[in-house]
C-alpha cells in the first residue's frame, strides 16, 4: 500500500477509535499493517533518498518512530 492510499483511507481507519464493525477492524489493521511496513522503510533510507523525498532526517526520524496504530489523521 502506497502512502497516497494510506492518506485516502477511508474515515473509519483514519481514527484511534476501534472500528465498530468487522469490515471496519479489518480496514483499520491492514491500514495499520502498512503504515508500520512503510515506517520501517522509511527509517532505512539513507540521507540521499530522504533528500530526494524532500525529508529531513530527523522528520524521517520521527514518523519511523510512530507506532503503528497512529494513522496519518490522528492527532
Amino acid at each position: 500500500m502506497k502512502m497516497a492510499q494510506i492518506l485516502s483511507a477511508p474515515a473509519d481507519c483514519q481514527t484511534s477509535q476501534p472500528p465498530l464493525s468487522l469490515t471496519g477492524l479489518t480496514r483499520w489493521l491492514r491500514l495499520s499493517a502498512a503504515l508500520w511496513g512503510e515506517r520501517r522503510a522509511l527509517g532505512t533510507l539513507d540521507d540521499a533518498r530522504l533528500k530526494d523525498l524532500g525529508l529531513s532526517n530527523a522528520a524521517a526520524s520521527q514518523e519511523a518512530a510512530r507506532p503503528f496504530w497512529m494513522h496519518p489523521n490522528f492527532r
